[in-house]
């Protein structure tokens, strides 16, 4: 969901495609609406499934809805990961070593 600057709800969905379902959006071999192959020719009028307008309509949807690859995962490398794990635990280790006493004096003795 989306929530514009007035306060409206909106569906989104980021749908993450290979390089070729893009391509065959792009040349009009499948159906950008419900991601379904075309038969026989690219750009028939409507999609056999769905029945969107591919031809009139699929070029500038696409236009409007692609943005590119986008980089999935963590933004840290497996090294970098590792060194922070590392980090983790000699952190944890230290704090068992390094603990509050648990000898409890009371007061007036």
């Amino acid at each position: 969901m989306i929530i514009s600057s007035d306060g409206t709800f909106r569906e989104h969905n980021n749908l993450i495609m290979s390089a070729r379902m893009v391509g065959e959006i792009r040349e009009g071999y499948r159906c950008i609406n419900c991601l379904e192959e075309v038969d026989d020719k690219p750009w028939p009028a409507k999609c056999h499934i769905c029945g969107f307008a591919i031809s009139d309509k699929q070029a500038q949807r696409f236009g409007m809805e692609y943005v590119g690859n986008i980089r999935l995962g963590p933004s840290t490398s497996i090294e970098d990961e590792l060194a922070i794990a590392e980090e983790h635990l000699a952190r944890e280790r230290r704090e068992l070593i390094i603990s509050k006493p648990n000898i409890f004096v009371p007061k007036g003795l």
